[in-house]
């Protein structure tokens, strides 16, 4: 975005807003453009609040969960350092980890079952 913002991409005070009058300007429009998507979950029946932070983290989910380099993800979401996107990714590694016990934990116990049935019927025909 920074790249077609007026200026060339140029921070002006540490920020790409000129202006307080400006980044009042944004929080207005970004203000809208939450209630819209909101309106859009309600008018959906999703049952959840929609949000620019939500499409933002669906955005990261993606990539992670495709193998995006991180230093890609943090460059893309604006993050002023890859740890600030390390932290931010961390609960999507937590909930893979999850997924995955679930699924070597329902394996195990498809295993002892057909294990335990092959030793009932070795026991029933002797």
């Amino acid at each position: 975005l920074l790249s077609i913002l007026p200026g060339n991409s140029k921070l002006q005070n540490g920020n790409c807003f000129g202006s307080k009058e400006e980044y009042q300007l944004y929080q207005a429009i970004l203000r809208g453009f939450n209630r819209r998507l909101n309106e859009l979950s309600r008018r959906m029946n999703l049952g959840e609040k929609l949000s620019s932070y939500t499409a933002r983290h669906t955005w990261a989910t993606t990539a992670y969960q495709k193998k995006c380099a991180t230093g890609v993800i943090c460059n893309a979401l604006g993050h002023s350092s890859i740890k600030v996107t390390e932290t931010y990714l961390k609960a999507f590694e937590q909930k893979e980890i999850d997924r995955t016990n679930r699924m070597i934990i329902s394996y195990v116990k498809q295993e002892a079952e057909k294990a335990n049935k092959n030793q009932n019927t070795l026991f029933n025909t002797l």
